[in-house]
């Protein structure tokens, strides 16, 4: 992932969860963990601005319902 700047963060993991990251790095990311890592924040900070902006609309026009959501999809998947 490019970025115009970084900065260093220092994260402490469980084991397991160390472990899995290291490989999945290796797999992904030609080991480089902090750009793994960087990728995953970037993926769930996008997914959290998306679900803040349903929340803002369904404010606003009420719940989004079933059929709204099919016919999005639909029109998505298309």
């Amino acid at each position: 992932m490019a970025t115009s700047s970084s900065r260093k963060l220092s994260i402490s993991l469980p084991a397991e969860i160390a472990a899995g990251a290291q490989a999945a790095a290796e797999r992904e990311a030609g080991g480089n963990v902090s750009a793994w890592l960087a990728a995953l924040v970037g993926e769930e900070l996008r997914r959290q601005e998306s679900l803040a902006a349903v929340e803002e609309w369904e404010r606003e026009h009420g719940v989004i319902d079933d059929e709204a959501l099919r016919d999005a999809r639909a029109r998505w998947l298309d």
